[in-house]
């Protein structure tokens, strides 16, 4: 019984309605019924021991917080977290899931990258520089990550300890991009000096003298197939280099360099690896096919430089996040948007597609916000943030998404459930039915009762040769009209 158990129990662990509170055991919380003191479901658990907890005003959630200073949103029927935090002490820049979705890995202000368990929010590593971290990635096999820092340095660390795999591979000025190769056999850096460079990623040795740019190098993104380098000039530098990876080994000059005219902010492959979409700093995006070299389309969007873009999973379309206020889907072939604008009251900041393509994650200076990438519809109402979103990542279950800030925390969210089901012909006329008149021509009519009759029932009629079970507009209409 409860009576034989050491449990911390707080006056604010009960329920709304006083029929149930929460105890804590350790890293554990259980819920019980306040009449009999009975377990009132199977407890749920997270990495330290609790140190508060608050029950939802509909008491269907439960938030807790811990001694590493992170909070748990709790949905209370499924004892999963909805949401939790991860934090440094800096701000967060940059996050990346592992192959399984079960780690987080996060860069940050504080010199540092953090490996977290995505289940409950423990801590696992910490890997260790002497400045900020702007760049974090897994390798294929998720054994190690690689990191790209102010101090000078890319490094490799052991994924499990957080102690270093080889030794720092150095440039003269900060590394702002590194990522593995699909294979996991090299890394690429992209560095303020300059340069680009490939290395031998079990060893950590140059793979390729400096690839030379004429201004600093931003990012550095192999292919899908890791044939092929796409690296980015700033600041002046207006070219894309594509570089063979074999013929950059050997020292060779890069294959193509693309004259994009303006400044560049971002770049993405197509899944293919046939396409190379180009953002700039003054809003144009450009998609260039390959290896021709072929600028296929321009599409100029607003004055503000393009932070995010993503090919969605069928390379047809693209998704594009400039820094203002409106993210875009766009025809991968032509530039003409697909579907309505995904607009935020502030400037985006972020934005990444599932990894199903069906939905979008956008994150602002303010909020993040989920949307159809069929349609541009708000999936969720705005979640509010206590300041900027620097990043998005999705688990590749598409579960999970996380959000890295710069209040020094990176969020973990569970994608909520969203009904397949279309909204029903039939809307229309329930609205009319519900305030018994309708706007014609900008005339607002009163509807007759006999009217009113003739419409509830076709709506009834209509709604009822759905499926019960997967139509949640027929169930809530039914409920609403009393049938």
């Amino acid at each position: 019984s409860i009576n034989q158990r050491r449990l911390w129990v707080s006056p604010y662990t009960f329920s709304a309605n006083s029929s149930r509170f929460v105890a804590f055991n350790g890293g554990q919380f259980q819920l019980y019924d306040a009449t009999s003191g009975q377990p009132a479901a199977a407890p749920g658990h997270t990495s330290s021991n609790f140190t508060h907890a608050t029950f939802s005003d509909d008491d269907r959630y439960l938030i807790t917080t811990n001694f590493n200073n992170q909070a748990f949103l709790w949905h209370l029927e499924s004892k999963s977290p909805i949401a939790m935090t991860a934090t440094h002490s800096q701000d967060v820049f940059h996050l990346a899931f592992n192959s399984n979705g079960t780690q987080l890995a996060t860069s940050s202000g504080d010199g540092s990258a953090r490996i977290w368990k995505v289940l409950d929010g423990q801590e696992l590593a910490v890997c260790k520089h002497e400045a900020t971290v702007w760049s974090v990635a897994f390798s294929r096999n998720d054994s190690r990550i690689v990191t790209g820092s102010d101090d000078g340095t890319a490094r490799i660390f052991d994924a499990r300890t957080g102690e270093t795999h080889t030794p720092p591979m150095h440039h003269n000025g900060r590394v702002g991009y590194a990522e593995f190769s699909p294979d996991g056999q090299l890394v690429a850096t992209a560095s303020r000096d300059g340069t680009a460079r490939l290395w031998d990623a079990a060893t950590g040795e140059p793979a390729s003298s400096p690839l030379k740019h004429e201004s600093e190098v931003y990012y550095a993104k192999f292919s899908p197939d890791g044939q092929w380098l796409a690296t980015t000039e700033s600041g002046t530098g207006r070219f894309v280099s594509v570089w063979s990876t074999e013929d950059a080994q050997g020292g060779g000059p890069p294959f193509l360099r693309l004259d994009i005219g303006a400044a560049i902010s971002s770049v993405a492959w197509s899944p293919d690896g046939k396409r190379l979409a180009v953002g700039e700093s003054g809003g144009g995006i450009s998609v260039w096919e390959l290896p021709a070299g072929k600028r296929m389309h321009r599409s100029a969007l607003d004055q503000s430089a393009v932070a995010d873009l993503e090919f969605t999973p069928d390379g047809q379309r693209l998704l594009v996040a400039p820094s203002g206020m409106i993210a875009q889907i766009l025809s991968a072939s032509s530039g003409i948007p697909t579907i309505k604008g995904m607009r935020h009251k502030t400037s985006i900041q972020a934005a990444r597609l599932s990894p199903d393509g069906r939905w979008v994650a956008t994150g602002s200076q303010t909020n993040l916000r989920l949307w159809s990438a069929a349609t541009g519809d708000a999936v969720t109402l705005p979640i509010p943030h206590a300041s900027r979103i620097n990043a998005i990542a999705w688990s590749p279950d598409g579960q999970t998404f996380a959000t890295a800030c710069s209040d020094r925390k990176a969020r973990l969210w569970r994608m909520p459930i969203i009904p397949n089901a279309k909204p029903p012909p039939w809307l229309p006329d329930l609205a009319e039915v519900t305030v018994g008149r309708r706007v014609v021509d900008d005339v607002d009519q009163f509807l007759s009762p006999i009217t009113l009759a003739t419409k509830r029932d076709r709506i009834l009629l209509t709604s009822a040769e759905g499926n019960r079970e997967i139509d949640p507009y027929g169930t809530w209409l039914r409920w609403l009209l009393g049938e």
